[in-house]
């Protein structure tokens, strides 16, 4: 069921998913496995994502056609 709502959606959207799916948990893990750097710069990387690709994807939304 999952897979069919992703598919429908486009490929920016898709692939933000991914990497949110991808770039938390392993960060998580990591940190809790002790390998302090690597889990840092995996959430480090997540945050610098949401500060890029959120705001291109609500700006994408808002974007009203010229008359």
């Amino acid at each position: 069921m999952a897979r069919r709502w992703l598919s429908r959606l486009p490929l920016g959207m898709r692939l933000y998913t991914y990497i949110w799916t991808l770039l938390v948990p392993v960060g998580l893990a990591l940190l809790f496995a002790g390998l302090v750097l690597p889990g840092l710069l995996l959430l480090g990387l997540f945050v610098i994502e949401q500060a890029i690709v959120v705001p291109l994807i609500v700006a994408r939304s808002q974007k009203h056609p010229r008359p």
